[in-house]
């Protein structure tokens, strides 16, 4: 990537700062590399950043995301919710399924529910809502069953309703 992104003009210091690559004794190298990359689309369609996932057991970082940016601010971007959008065009959505993250969302599609979305490894915030009451008034959370996602289960009720969205 570090080879295609220099030959398109781009310095290895912009791609550092990007977040794309890092250096280490005099070397850089690809952050995402031996990664499971998720393109990071936001309401509009537009690709705004990725997140990458080990593939290693032994991965310090199980997760590696795009940086916080003018372009990409996980605080107010979800994933999938360009699918939703797309989908709302086509139809009536009578709900939108909050999942945990990118595989649940994956699997929520291949299973047929299209109107899933996942926050980008943050808790759910207001803006996140606002753009969900934008699209439907109904939300249904779907997070994961252990102790933390339950936390956050509570935690994601009390900022959907604080929008006015039926959860």
């Amino acid at each position: 990537m570090l080879d295609y992104l220099t030959s398109k003009g781009f310095s290895y210091k912009e791609l550092q700062l990007a977040n794309v690559a890092e250096c280490k004794n005099d070397r850089y190298y690809d952050v995402m590399g031996e990664r499971l990359i998720f393109p990071i689309f936001n309401i509009h369609d537009e690709c705004i950043g990725f997140s990458a996932r080990s593939l290693s057991p032994d991965a310090r970082a199980k997760y590696k995301n795009s940086v916080n940016s003018v372009v990409f601010d996980k605080s107010k971007n979800m994933y999938g919710i360009n699918i939703v959008r797309k989908l709302k065009q086509t139809q009536k959505i009578n709900y939108i399924i909050i999942v945990e993250g990118q595989m649940d969302v994956i699997s929520m599609n291949k299973a047929g529910f299209e109107n899933s979305v996942a926050c980008l490894g943050t808790a759910l915030t207001l803006d996140h809502a606002r753009a969900l009451k934008n699209i439907c008034e109904k939300v249904v959370v779907c997070l994961d069953g252990d102790s933390a996602g339950q936390k956050a289960t509570i935690r994601t009720i009390d900022v959907l309703i604080e929008a006015g969205l039926d959860v």
